[in-house]
């Protein structure tokens, strides 16, 4: 397990009641989108599962889910 910690946006002290808290929020959760995007890009890259360009490597289904659909997952 990663220990990479989750970003997140404070709202503490905002005046979400102003459309300048507002919009500070939606700035906020934005850039943590973007983070948050980035990090589990880099981890899915880190996995071989995606290229530079964030295309998947392979479109094969690991063998762990090819059984469970041959043999009816959730028995």
């Amino acid at each position: 397990m990663e220990s990479t910690s989750c970003p997140r946006a404070s709202w503490v002290e905002l005046d979400l009641e102003r459309a300048e808290g507002e919009a500070e929020w939606l700035r906020r959760v934005a850039r943590v989108a973007d983070e948050r995007r980035a990090l589990a890009r880099a981890r899915l890259a880190r996995l071989g599962l995606i290229d530079d360009a964030g295309r998947p490597i392979s479109d094969a289904l690991p063998a762990d889910l090819i059984d469970a659909g041959e043999h009816g997952a959730g028995r």
